[in-house]
């Protein structure tokens, strides 16, 4: 799209999901009245550098361009084009929105204590190398942390597996783990994933058991003993 800019009506209040897609616009100054928007308004901003918002609005607040709730306690949107290499997440935020570093360009993100939860798809294909989680996080969310570079071979990228059938995939660690932390994947085929560390220590084996006929994706993760965020590559699970 060659849309460079946008200009609001002082009455408008809700800026939808993905509304402006593919635009080329680098900033943009949402109108102090609105009180909804949303992570994907802005993860699918290619061009975007900053995010204005009047200090009168009493839901949100901008900081050096980038968007939080009005009390910081949730970061919605970090633009893709910022232009930093590195940020650090202010002490006080308790989550991270959907799709807030969608696709970042960062190298290195560092995650405050006070940070409990990570929404969907919010690190999703970022380019950090590297992420160590909070002792605080409880609750990580769907595809929340992929990074573009994955640090593990797995056997197989793919399985089939019949309805009410299992399968076991071993996975080669290519670096020191403890544990699987978070696993994904859609339930509308795959009823249970187990996993279990294998009896080689640079192994996993995920136990898969299908429910009905289709296809899901199933994407799992690691942290190892100081909490360092290790990740899967993404597994086509089909049951027929």
């Amino acid at each position: 799209s060659e849309v460079r800019e946008i200009k609001f009506n002082d009455g408008f209040k809700v800026l939808e999901k993905f509304s402006l897609t593919d635009t080329n616009i680098e900033e943009i100054k949402l109108p102090s009245l609105i009180e909804k928007v949303y992570g994907e308004t802005f993860s699918s901003m290619d061009k975007l550098k900053k995010i204005y918002i009047s200090n009168e609005n009493i839901h949100y607040t901008a900081v050096n361009g980038i968007l939080f709730s009005k009390d910081k306690k949730t970061l919605i949107a970090f633009p893709k084009k910022n232009g930093a290499t590195s940020y650090s997440v202010p002490a006080g935020v308790e989550k991270i929105g959907s799709r807030a570093f969608f696709e970042s360009e960062l190298s290195t993100i560092n995650l405050p204590d006070s940070l409990v939860y990570i929404d969907d798809y919010a690190f999703y294909h970022a380019a950090i190398k590297s992420l160590k989680l909070p002792e605080t996080v409880k609750s990580v969310g769907e595809y929340a942390i992929t990074f573009r570079k994955d640090v593990f071979s797995p056997s197989a990228t793919s399985v089939k597996i019949k309805e009410g059938g299992t399968q076991t995939i071993n996975f080669v660690v290519s670096t020191s783990s403890k544990s699987i932390k978070y696993i994904s994947y859609s339930n509308s085929s795959i009823h249970s994933v187990e996993w279990t560390n294998a009896k080689s220590t640079d192994s996993v084996d995920l136990k898969i058991t299908g429910k009905k006929a289709g296809k899901s994706y199933l994407r799992a993760c690691m942290v190892d003993s100081e909490r360092n965020v290790l990740v899967f590559v993404n597994i086509l699970v089909t049951v027929t």
